[in-house]
């Protein structure tokens, strides 16, 4: 298989290569945001949540689900957002939450730890 900006690699429909599903989830997203950005070219400042969801039919499959809102949204967990001002010129990303963090197996406890389950309280969470 042989990708936009990447070197010979064998193909087959199941191989992925580290980096592949990756490298080819952001060009799908960037092209969404391109054609969201030139629909709504000449409003005022918004806001585009980026989340993913199970597809309803197909199973192993997931979907992007773009979201355009008038104001921020809440940080939620597995969620991007971007602040958009076309008539700045003016894209920001404002942050990417995982819905996990990979950790060291080392640092992972079956303990309760108040101090981080007290900064997440409020934070809610998009389940697919």
């Amino acid at each position: 298989m042989k990708t936009k900006n990447s070197q010979f690699k064998p193909s087959g429909d199941s191989v992925l290569f580290l980096g592949d599903a990756r490298e080819e989830l952001a060009r799908e997203l960037l092209a969404i945001l391109e054609k969201v950005i030139s629909a709504r070219s000449g409003r005022d400042a918004y806001y585009i949540l980026v989340h993913s969801r199970k597809h309803p039919f197909m199973q192993g499959v997931l979907r992007t689900v773009i979201t355009i809102l008038d104001a921020q949204p809440p940080k939620m967990l597995g969620t991007v957002c971007f602040r958009v001002d076309n008539r700045a010129g003016r894209a920001e990303r404002l942050w990417v939450l995982p819905l996990d963090i990979p950790r060291s197996a080392a640092l992972v406890t079956s303990e309760w730890a108040p101090s981080v389950a007290d900064d997440v309280v409020g934070i809610p969470i998009i389940l697919s």
